[in-house]
């Protein structure tokens, strides 16, 4: 997971001091760098929660790399693939540019689940490839939650394979 937070919000009187520095503290397996103007955290242990990423959202930062999941309508497989998410624009038989639709954006090793209802969607965050850099980015994610005719929610990886136990099926590609 990689965290990248404005530097002025970590330093004295920055909004995300105390933030800061309860992630730092007493753990080896951080790498931390800046570039003078944000500040990376870098660790494979580092879990933030959604609040958290928020808070470094509505800072000017980022997260990466961190797996999480999407619980929306069913609706959501019919609607457009909005502007900033990847994957974003397909060609049609003339060779259009043309903008996706949820339906058609998932990678074939996707994990898409359909409530037994039929009624809502479940995926996590890697609908492109299941490599890190790959996974959709908070930032990314802000957009999505945007998408509000469909009752989108934004939730944990944790949750995901809690919630998809039972009242769930996996769709197959």
């Amino acid at each position: 997971m990689k965290a990248t937070i404005p530097l002025i919000a970590v330093l004295s009187g920055g909004n995300l001091k105390d933030f800061y520095d309860d992630l730092i503290k007493v753990r080896s397996d951080r790498e931390i760098s800046n570039d003078d103007i944000n500040v990376f955290i870098e660790s494979n242990s580092l879990e933030l929660t959604i609040a958290e990423q928020v808070q470094i959202l509505n800072e000017g930062g980022d997260v990466e790399q961190l797996l999480m999941s999407i619980r929306a309508d069913i609706n959501l497989l019919g609607t457009d693939i909005p502007n900033g998410i990847p994957n974003q624009n397909t060609i049609d038989e003339a060779a259009q540019a043309e903008i996706r639709k949820f339906k058609n954006w998932f990678d074939t090793s996707a994990e898409l689940y359909l409530n037994d209802a039929e009624t809502k969607v479940y995926f996590l965050t890697n609908p492109l490839g299941n490599s890190v850099s790959e996974y959709l980015k908070a930032s990314e994610l802000l957009i999505l939650a945007g998408l509000v005719a469909s009752n989108l929610e934004v939730r944990t990886a944790e949750q995901f394979n809690t919630d998809i136990q039972s009242g769930w099926s996996k769709v197959n590609f």
